[in-house]
């Protein structure tokens, strides 16, 4: 159906917005709460929490997602303490470990090994500045969720910079 009717590029946001997961059927991993999109979309006001973008088609997001700090996959809960509303360049940016926050979670630290052209215009701007934060504080990023991550993900040794 979704072959048939829609580009692949929003599988992913039509299949989260009813609450599916077509791989969680074929593997039988265990399913993500489908109201964790929605809570960390919310609590962030559908903006990115490192550049800000925010964009909608009528109602509806395009280009933000709902990343994990700790993955679902590594046991981190469909929490929003365990989540960042991301546009999609900076939650695969996130998840391969080119960006991180700071241990408290006000800041972005950006990689020293991440590279490239327009590194610095994309990614490198951001570093040290300060991440947006949830609505309600109670909300903010677990401090252990950003511990796992720094150990797990994150491809810098200490806050450093672009290179370049």
């Amino acid at each position: 159906l979704l072959d048939a009717h829609f580009p692949p590029s929003v599988h992913e946001d039509l299949l989260a917005a009813v609450g599916l997961e077509l791989e969680a059927a074929a593997t039988g991993k265990p399913s993500r709460d489908a109201a964790f999109r929605e809570a960390v979309l919310v609590a962030y006001g559908y903006a990115c929490a490192v550049c800000r973008v925010g964009i909608r088609l009528g109602h509806a997001p395009v280009g933000v997602e709902a990343a994990h700090i700790r993955w679902h996959a590594c046991g981190g809960p469909d929490v929003v303490t365990n989540g960042l509303c991301l546009c999609s360049l900076h939650h695969k940016l996130f998840d391969r470990g080119a960006l991180t926050l700071s241990a408290d979670g006000r800041t972005v630290w950006v990689s020293e090994r991440a590279n490239g052209r327009n590194v610095k215009r994309v990614l490198g701007r951001y570093h040290g500045r300060p991440v947006s934060r949830p609505a309600r504080e109670a909300d903010a990023p677990a401090a252990a969720n950003i511990a796992w991550h720094h150990s797990e993900v994150y491809q810098g040794d200490r806050p450093g910079g672009p290179a370049g």
